[in-house]
């Protein structure tokens, strides 16, 4: 009877062990290839001169070299914080933007950044003078990732 018990016992013991649960049962893969760009504050198709002007442009490293970013009637400035943006309205211009890979020698050695932000003027835009146009495109495969268009408001 004590055997029979004994073994009962150890196959319960040991049945638990198999069958349970470990840590690494669930591992969530980090996306390489989303792009995120959204507005920081209240979501909106309109913007207000220093109100709701910072975006969040969240792009992988190894996929920035990739990505151009064509803007109508503004531009998109860096901030101290390298994934958000301040949208800088200029009417009447075309401006395309782009990291640039930074050599390892030019880099800083406090804080080394490995891409640098680039803009430049790409001509005049033929848009209304209050609206604001964003194209995000994968150069690589010539396609465009995300289309925006903004209404800006000059709150004097």
């Amino acid at each position: 009877m004590k055997a029979r018990l004994y073994i009962s016992f150890t196959f319960l013991l040991y049945s638990t062990i198999f069958f349970a649960q470990t840590n690494n049962l669930l591992k969530f893969k980090k996306d390489t290839q989303q792009l995120y760009f959204f507005q920081k504050e209240n979501q909106s198709d309109s913007i207000f001169k220093n109100k709701n002007d910072l975006f969040y442009l969240v792009i992988p490293a190894n996929y920035k070299s990739n990505i151009n970013i064509l803007l109508d009637n503004g531009q998109l400035i860096e901030t101290n914080n390298d994934s958000i943006f301040k949208l800088i309205y200029i009417g009447g211009f075309k401006y395309e933007s782009f990291f640039n890979v930074v050599d390892k020698i030019n880099q800083n050695i406090i804080q080394p950044k490995p891409f640098e932000y680039k803009i430049l003027i790409n001509g005049v835009s033929n848009l209304e003078k209050n609206r604001i146009k964003i194209q995000i495109i994968n150069k690589k495969e010539d396609v465009i990732i995300l289309e925006n268009n903004f209404f800006y408001f000059n709150n004097q």
